[in-house]
């Protein structure tokens, strides 16, 4: 009897264990975006290349959360670490280490894209850079931030609150993970 028993268990265990080698895995619900408020961290995901913003001229897989301060008439302020996020010649980026800031290349405007995303670009208020058709983002597979790029190129961006941020990032990377695991058999 004991054994019948232990058989038993043996079975279900394996059935289990089978069960979730055959589950389908599902990609993590990306959260929905937020309109920041000033004063407040966030997470700056690049809905195109998956990637979240990490410095002032950089997005990768492993995030980090934004300072966002907002002033009336000149735009939004983006501040990773002690660095502002700064337009400069060429699509180039750059960053300036002050604790605030008054440069107009400092300056940004989140614009709604649709679908739940929004475009970054250069405020009016910098008028060194300013061009209605020139977004945030990073040209075709590369991680290097610009702020010339078109609407073909990776400018479509979602900001999460530092909660969903980190949970969306976590989850993210474990599913790409898995699927890296599983092309090796």
């Amino acid at each position: 009897m004991k054994k019948l028993r232990l058989l038993l268990a043996l079975f279900v265990a394996s059935m289990c264990v089978m069960q979730s080698a055959w589950a389908e895995r599902v990609a993590p619900t990306m959260p929905a975006s937020v309109v920041p408020e000033s004063g407040q961290a966030y997470y700056v995901f690049n809905t195109d290349a998956e990637l979240f913003l990490i410095s002032y001229n950089a997005v990768s897989g492993a995030g980090a959360a934004v300072q966002i301060t907002v002033t009336e008439g000149r735009g939004t302020q983006f501040n990773i670490g002690s660095y502002f996020m700064m337009a400069t010649s060429d699509g180039k980026m750059d960053n300036t280490n002050s604790s605030t800031t008054t440069d107009t290349r400092s300056y940004w405007t989140i614009v709604d894209a649709g679908n739940g995303t929004s475009f970054i670009q250069c405020s009016a208020y910098n008028t060194s850079y300013y061009n209605e058709a020139e977004y945030l983002g990073v040209k075709s597979e590369s991680t290097v931030l610009k702020h010339n790029c078109t609407q073909e190129d990776n400018v479509h961006w979602k900001i999460f609150t530092t909660d969903d941020g980190l949970r969306y990032r976590a989850e993210l990377r474990l599913y790409k993970a898995l699927n890296t695991i599983e092309a090796y058999g």
